[in-house]
C-alpha cells in the first residue's frame, strides 16, 4: 500500500539545496530502486550513498529498497555501499544474484530480503495519458513499439548491437505500419553512457527516419 501511494503520488525533481532543507523535516529514507550499483552508475550513486550513512548518525532509518547489486560494481562504490548497507534498517533486493552480491559483501542474511522490482507495483498508462504524449511528441496514430536500449564497457558488442537492432528496426518498418518509440534514460545523475546517442546512430542508419522517435 506504501508502494502504491508512492508510485501513484506526483513528484518533482529537487536541487541539492531543497534537498538538505527537507532532510531535517524526515524520518525516513527509502534508496532506489533499479540497478543503481554498477560500473555503469555515475558520481551521484557516490553522494548518495554517503549522504544514507551519514543519515543513520542522524537517527533517520534507512531503508533499500527494490535494487540491483552487480559484480561490476566499482572498488570504492562497493565498500560505500557496504557501509551504507551496515547501517541501514534493511535491505531489499530484487534479484537474486544481487542478493548474493551484496551477502557477499558480509551483510548478514537478516537484514537482507528478496522483493519485486519496483516496475510491478506500477499501474498501465491510461490511453488518454498515452494521446497527450503522442499529441507532444508529434507521433502519428499508429501501433506503436516501444524500445529502451543502452550501451556496453565493449565497443565490439556496441557494434553488433547497432548493426543487428538497424537491421531488425528496418525490417519491421517495411513490412509492418508501426512506428518505434525509443525511450531514454538520458540524461541521469547516475548513468555514465548516453543511450540517447544510441538511438540516435541506429536512426541515422534506417531506410525511414521519421518513423523512429526518440
Amino acid at each position: 500500500q506504501v508502494l502504491s501511494r508512492i508510485h501513484n503520488g506526483k513528484y518533482k525533481a529537487l536541487s541539492i539545496v531543497q534537498l538538505q532543507f527537507i532532510f531535517f523535516r524526515i524520518n525516513t529514507i527509502i534508496v532506489g530502486g533499479g540497478g543503481i550499483f554498477s560500473s555503469y552508475t555515475g558520481f551521484f550513486i557516490y553522494f548518495s550513498t554517503l549522504f544514507t550513512t551519514i543519515s543513520f548518525f542522524l537517527n533517520k532509518q534507512i531503508y533499500f529498497y527494490s535494487i540491483g547489486f552487480s559484480k561490476s560494481t566499482p572498488f570504492l562504490l562497493k565498500h560505500l555501499s557496504k557501509l551504507a548497507f551496515y547501517f541501514s534498517n534493511g535491505v531489499y533486493l530484487r534479484d537474486l544474484e544481487s542478493y548474493r552480491n551484496v551477502k557477499n559483501l558480509g551483510i548478514k542474511s537478516s537484514k537482507l530480503n528478496l522483493v519485486k522490482d519496483l516496475a510491478f507495483y506500477l499501474n498501465p498508462e491510461t490511453k488518454k495519458n498515452i494521446q497527450k504524449i503522442l499529441n507532444l511528441e508529434q507521433i502519428p496514430e499508429k501501433r506503436l513499439m516501444g524500445l529502451s536500449l543502452n550501451y556496453t564497457h565493449n565497443q565490439e558488442k556496441n557494434d553488433k548491437l547497432e548493426r543487428v537492432y538497424t537491421k531488425t528496426i528496418n525490417k519491421i518498418i517495411l513490412e509492418t505500419n508501426f512506428d518505434i518509440v525509443y525511450f531514454t534514460f538520458c540524461p541521469a545523475f547516475n548513468s555514465k553512457l548516453s543511450d540517447k546517442v544510441f538511438g540516435e546512430k541506429i536512426r541515422e542508419s534506417l531506410s525511414d527516419k521519421s518513423r523512429f522517435h526518440i
